[in-house]
């Protein structure tokens, strides 16, 4: 499951119920590129 892509993220937060709002800080990483730049310089 790639959880980073938008219609994923959706499809489980309609599934389950939530709601998130970027007012409150709540923000989903949704580009593979960053995430996979983020991974490769935390040495993860």
């Amino acid at each position: 499951m790639d959880l980073y892509k938008l219609s994923v993220i959706k499809e489980i937060c309609d599934k389950f119920g939530f709601s998130f709002s970027k007012n409150f800080g709540q923000n989903f990483l949704t580009d593979r590129n960053i995430l996979e730049k983020i991974v490769e310089v935390s040495a993860v």
